[in-house]
């Protein structure tokens, strides 16, 4: 077996680093930079420009600058370690180095409120910032930028200086003075309550802070109002009820401050009556009165009776009216008009209210029936002549319960004696009652009844029996109702004339000749059915028996009538509603029937009732 062996060498990446020591900012009237390099040396440098240029004066071998003969600008110097000796593994770097003509620090501030947007310095004549610094004590500066905190500093005037220092290059400072005003304020005062119809008071704004002449906005009831404030403080003489806020004000520097602060005129409440409602007494009767009150706790109260009329709590007053005695005599309704006037606990008077009392009479009762005497059941009809008609009226007629109502009252009595007495309220309530002693005096009342015999009555017997069964009478009339004269027997008989029909019969019973009583009843006569059938007939055209039909004599009705003949297959062979025509034998257009027998049906209602009869029967046909 044979081995070789080889030698691998790993060389290490060249270090290219290196470093201008004054830094990477350069004036170009300054001290010309050297490189430093920290790393492999002997290699090459070259550049690119960045910015500005496009020349650099630059030692390629050392990476020294020229500056005095290089363009103002920034460039990229890069260093490569390919051409220094013992270079293996060749590497760069690059650095940004920059030529800046002489610094400017020139700038400007202005004059500002606190409240405005921190302001920065403007620069001039192409200044740039460096370190700012401001005296005196008072003013918040960002050192870096200069930016002012105007908020946070207290106002002022201060002087503000800026030092710019670039290397190589002289020192540049620059100092400009910065105003910061303060911010105006307000106050409000004159928030009160007056009365209605009262003077207007005056509402003061104390201006504070700032300088004078200020304008100043509110906002009354919302509305924005503007003013020019020459001096402090600013009054609104006069000041209308309402609301007034305010809203901002400017100082003669101008500037303008968001503000916050009320006063409100408002009028102290009226007081407004309770409801009152109208109230009403009859005469006689105490009365209290409603109770005043209002919206407004602790209202006082005056009134006046404006009618004029005193009813027994006099013309005026204040605070409550007493309970009285309501007076009236002049038997007619009274009414009287209370103004009520309320003040509030601070004075403020409100708005009348009116209500009126009523006094009313007391009714005189009286009334009349249209009858006072009869018999039971006695009925009458009762009318009220109150001297006021009344809304509820009472009637005790002695028979039970009252009746209710106040004309046309009707009433019904047994027999006896009665007394009645009307009570009358009014619709405001006054009442009033009267009693007239044995004002209605009733009989007991007949009742008339009879029967009679027979009850079934025909032409052959027409004599009636009549039997009196009437109670609480003592003389009679009778009526057969056949134009005969009255009978007053108390249990007559009658004879009818022998032929069909009916008569009224009518009792009339009376008490002593009081109290009439009627009774009736319908006597009828009754006809007797007689009627012929025949059981053959021959139609041979021989003028004898040539038809066939029922002979009635009485008893039927006429105009309901109806015949009907059947053969003995239950076939209707000849029908008719007239009595006086019968069957000639014949069967519709075919001729004479058959010989043989054939099946009568007679139907007819009888003359003196609603029933009806039904007879069958047959007939035989022979030719």
């Amino acid at each position: 077996m044979n081995t070789d062996q080889v030698v691998v060498n790993v060389n290490p990446l060249d270090d290219p680093s290196f470093v201008y020591p004054l830094g990477l900012t350069y004036c170009q009237t300054g001290t010309d930079p050297a490189a430093n390099i920290t790393g492999l040396a002997g290699g090459a440098f070259s550049y690119t420009v960045i910015s500005g240029g496009p020349n650099l004066v630059l030692n390629t071998a050392t990476g020294d600058v020229t500056l005095l003969t290089s363009d103002i600008g920034t460039y990229a110097i890069t260093y490569n370690t390919a051409t220094a000796p013992g270079s293996l593994c060749s590497q760069s770097s690059t650095l940004n180095l920059t030529i800046t003509d002489n610094p400017v620090a020139d700038f400007t501030f202005g004059t500002y409120c606190t409240n405005n947007s921190d302001p920065s310095p403007t620069f001039i004549n192409g200044g740039t910032g460096g370190v700012f610094t401001a005296a005196p004590a008072g003013l918040t500066l960002n050192a870096g930028t200069g930016l002012v905190d105007l908020s946070a500093s207290t106002p002022g005037t201060y002087t503000v200086t800026n030092t710019v220092n670039v290397a190589g290059c002289a020192l540049a400072t620059y100092s400009d003075d910065i105003v910061v005003n303060g911010l105006p304020n307000a106050t409000i005062a004159g928030t009160t309550s007056i009365c209605p119809g009262a003077a207007l008071p005056d509402i003061t704004i104390n201006l504070t802070a700032g300088i004078a002449n200020w304008n100043l906005t509110y906002e009354y009831n919302g509305t924005p109002v503007t003013v020019n404030a020459a001096s402090s403080p600013y009054t609104i003489t006069g000041a209308a009820v309402g609301s007034y806020d305010l809203v901002t004000v400017t100082d003669g520097n101008g500037c303008t401050n968001l503000i916050s602060g009320n006063a409100t005129i408002s009028n102290y409440p009226v007081p407004t009556m309770n409801a009152l409602v109208p109230q009403d007494v009859c005469e006689g009767t105490n009365l209290s009165v409603q109770g005043f009150g209002a919206d407004i706790s602790g209202s006082t109260f005056a009134w006046t009776n404006t009618t004029g009329t005193d009813v027994g709590f006099g013309l005026s007053g204040t605070g409550n009216i007493p309970i009285f005695l309501a007076q009236n005599s002049t038997g007619a309704d009274i009414y009287v008009t209370v103004s009520v006037v309320p003040t509030s606990p601070q004075g403020c008077v409100g708005p009348a209210s009116t209500f009126i009392i009523g006094v009313h009479p007391n009714p005189v009762v009286s009334f009349y029936a249209d009858s006072l005497m009869g018999c039971e059941p006695f009925t009458t009809v009762f009318h009220n002549t109150s001297s006021v008609p009344g809304q509820n009226c009472l009637w005790d007629f002695g028979t039970g319960p009252a009746a209710i109502g106040c004309d046309s009252v009707p009433a019904i009595f047994g027999a006896g004696i009665y007394d009645v007495t009307l009570s009358v309220t009014t619709a405001d309530g006054c009442f009033g009652t009267a009693t007239i002693a044995d004002y209605i005096v009733v009989y007991e009342q007949a009742e008339a009844s009879f029967i009679f015999a027979p009850q079934i009555i025909d032409i052959d017997d027409t004599e009636v029996e009549f039997l009196n069964q009437s109670v609480n009478a003592d003389t009679y009339q009778w009526d057969f109702g056949d134009t005969t004269p009255f009978v007053f027997q108390i249990n007559p008989s009658h004879i009818y004339p022998q032929v069909p029909n009916q008569y009224l019969v009518t009792l009339v019973a009376t008490n002593s000749g009081f109290c009439p009583d009627t009774a009736q009843q319908l006597v009828i006569i009754q006809d007797v059915i007689i009627f012929y059938v025949p059981n053959v007939f021959t139609p041979d055209h021989d003028e004898f028996n040539e038809g066939f039909h029922p002979v009635f004599t009485s008893g039927f009705d006429p105009y309901d009538y109806h015949l009907t003949i059947f053969n003995r297959w239950g076939e209707i062979m000849f029908e008719s509603f007239n009595a006086e025509v019968g069957w000639d034998g014949t069967y519709s257009n075919q001729g004479l029937v058959q010989d043989g027998v054939y099946v009568w049906q007679i139907e007819f209602k009888e003359n003196m009732s609603d029933k009806r009869h039904t007879h069958r029967g047959h007939v035989t046909v022979l030719k």
